[in-house]
């Protein structure tokens, strides 16, 4: 098995060279690399994320809005079944249902960038949370210094 190391290596690797891959589909970011098996009842509406930012996979929850991306797709069913959604983003079916797309290198290469940037992401605000902590902690200790020094001169007073 490969070490985790090796894994984020290939995974850099596989970003780097991914700056150059352009997606044929213009819907938004992967949210995995497999479909998700939904029960989807014949003749309801429902709305197939596109973007790739909901909270509701694979369905729209309006994360969309905030970011401008790419608007979900209608998607209508005439038997009551299991579907295969899309959660890569580049299917070419119109109703979002899994085409297999997933399992292309440069889509693979795609979803890997988006799991580095986030873990960036997460790495820097991580950072930014310990150096506050370590600020409230510098103030905490400061500020308890203060009230003890001024028990002691309380106490001082009263002698």
């Amino acid at each position: 098995t490969q070490s985790t190391w090796g894994l984020l290596l290939n995974l850099n690797q596989m970003a780097a060279s991914s700056a150059e891959f352009v997606d044929p589909n213009p819907n938004g970011s992967p949210a995995a690399l497999a479909p998700v098996g939904v029960e989807l009842e014949a003749g309801k509406e429902y709305y197939w994320c596109r973007c790739g930012l909901t909270k509701t996979p694979p369905f729209c929850d309006g994360s969309h809005r905030a970011e401008g991306k790419v608007k979900p797709q209608k998607v209508v069913v005439d038997k009551t079944d299991t579907y295969y959604m899309c959660q890569c983003k580049s299917t070419s079916d119109p109703n979002g249902f899994c085409d297999g797309s997933h399992n292309r290198a440069e889509i693979q290469k795609k979803y890997a960038a988006r799991l580095l940037k986030a873990n960036s992401k997460l790495t820097e605000e991580n950072a930014a949370l310990k150096a506050s902590v370590a600020t409230l902690r510098t103030g905490a200790v400061v500020a308890v210094a203060a009230v003890i020094t001024g028990l002691f001169a309380f106490l001082k007073l009263r002698k």
